[in-house]
């Protein structure tokens, strides 16, 4: 637990570890996934996720005395307006919020980097590896909510902890969804869906998953 101290300060806006830290915020699922990484804002949310999983970067306005609260491999102090740029540029919603930041203080001024969570089989396609130790179909399922084509991540998020609280055992995501790892998502369900099992697919996939595991839509 801990972090190393980053090894240089983030001053320019030109400089790559900015350009790609722009685009997992704005890029597509798909372009994340290719990554690997997902982009998590917020002091808070950091933390929280911190707890039990090791971020790869932190990027904060924090002297170095304050890296050491950070589960991180690495964290670089970055000029504010860096951060600024990397949360709300090529956004006009974002940079209201950004008025609004400035009336809350600055504690979501700090953006990590952390591996996404691999997705589940389900019993289709390749298995994760903690699909494969429970055996082809992967772990049971007995309730599994399906969620087609929710784009706003206020709903998404609601959904999520719904199904966390209910103990769902999955979620199987079809059509133009919004990524559940947006960093709006997480932040609307306070990343309590971090660990629940998922898939992307078609709807004849889902109905597909519930044959396997004897699930009947409803």
């Amino acid at each position: 637990r801990g972090a190393m101290a980053g090894r240089m300060d983030l001053l320019s806006i030109r400089n790559p570890a900015v350009k790609e830290l722009l685009r997992l915020r704005t890029g597509r699922r798909r372009a994340r996934e290719k990554r690997s990484l997902v982009l998590v804002r917020g002091q808070q949310m950091i933390r929280t996720i911190g707890e039990y999983f090791r971020f790869k970067e932190v990027f904060t306005t924090e002297g170095p005395d304050a890296f050491g609260q950070y589960n991180a491999e690495r964290v670089v102090r970055a000029d504010k307006a860096v951060l600024k740029h990397v949360l709300f540029a090529q956004n006009f919603e974002a940079q209201r919020h950004s008025v609004r930041l400035e009336k809350r203080g600055e504690d979501e001024l700090v953006v990590g980097t952390i591996e996404q969570p691999l997705a589940s089989s389900f019993g289709l396609g390749q298995a994760s590896k903690d699909d494969a130790s429970e055996g082809a179909d992967g772990p049971p399922l007995r309730q599994l909510l399906a969620i087609d084509g929710v784009k706003h991540p206020d709903n998404m998020g609601m959904l999520l902890s719904t199904a966390v609280a209910l103990r769902y055992d999955g979620v199987f995501l079809s059509g133009s969804c919004i990524d559940p790892f947006n960093h709006k998502v997480l932040e609307a369900s306070q990343a309590v869906h971090w660990t629940l099992p998922y898939r992307h697919g078609s709807v004849a996939e889902l109905l597909h998953v519930c044959a396997r595991h004897r699930l009947a839509p409803c």
